[in-house]
Parts: structure tokens; sequence; C-alpha cells
């Protein structure tokens, strides 16, 4: 017991065991995305990005989790993690999360995982459906405005105006 992780200890899993995603290309967009927000942020030690990694809310509810695909966190430092707990980091919660909708997710992705989201006041939602298969239209972005999400209009050329830079 002495060898284990504090939050293993607690209670607090790094890990779930199931795969990061759903198809090759949800894994390849996922580490595509990652990578070039790593490009983007390299001047920028106080950016945490994750991928497929825990983010716990709520101190004693090891229950109180999920895993976004990709989330960015400023003002905490980009150091090693094996789980983000908000109550270790100032009660940080991800500026951007990013979820790559597949068959067995969009419709969590659209409702309940946007519902979590904007009830934890994470400011800016980005759904992805890298296969154009199954969201209305293949990016769709969600700014917090208040205690709602507002659909972010896409640009002409197919971007979406998140604020990266904070």
């Amino acid at each position: 017991m002495a060898n284990l992780l504090p939050e293993q200890k607690l209670g607090y899993p790094s890990s779930d065991g199931k795969p990061m995603a759903e198809t090759g290309i949800h894994v390849q967009t996922i580490l595509m995305l990652h990578a070039a927000l790593q490009d983007f942020f390299k001047d920028r030690p106080d950016v945490f990005i994750a991928s497929d990694m825990f983010w716990y809310w709520e101190l004693g509810n090891p229950k109180a989790r999920t895993a976004p695909d990709v989330m960015i966190v400023p003002g905490v430092g980009n150091h090693h993690r094996r789980s983000f707990f908000s109550w270790e980091e100032n009660g940080a919660v991800p500026r951007v999360v990013f979820e790559m909708a597949s068959q067995s997710t969009w419709k969590k992705d659209l409702k309940s995982k946007r519902a979590r989201y904007r009830k934890l006041s994470v400011p800016e939602y980005v759904i992805f459906d890298p296969e154009a298969l199954y969201l209305p239209e293949p990016l769709m972005g969600f700014q917090l405005k208040g205690t709602r999400y507002i659909r972010m209009p896409l640009a002409a050329d197919g971007s979406l105006g998140c604020s990266l830079g904070f």
C-alpha cells in the first residue's frame, strides 16, 4: 500500500482501462490536435494540454470526473500529471474542451457532455466529427454566455473563432 500514488490511495484512478477512441481516425485526430496545441502554446509554460486524462472536479467524490478527448487549462503550469484535480489547481477548469464525435459518442457529445461542461463553467466546448457522419455539421463550437452555451458561428473557411490566446 505504501508504494501507491496519492490519488490511488484516495480512490481516484488515472485510467478506466478503455481504449482512447473508437477508431483509428479518432485516435489520429486527438493526437494531431494535441500536437498542434502543444506547438501553438510552446512558449506558454503556464498552459496545460491533456488528452484522454481524467479531470476530477469534486474532492471526496471520485465519480465526479470526466475524460475529455482534449482539454486546455491555462494558468496551472505545464508539468506531468496522472490526472487533473481542480482542487489542487486553485479550482481551475479547462478553458476549452474538445470531443471527437463518433458513432457511440455523438449523442452524448451533443447532450449530456455539453450539459456537464456548461454546468462546470467550461468557457468553450468544441465537438468535431472527423468522419462527417454524425453531427449536423462536422465542427460545432459553443461559448458560455452566463449559464448557457451559445453556438459559435463558423467562419467562411470552416474554422471557429475559439479564444486560444486567452
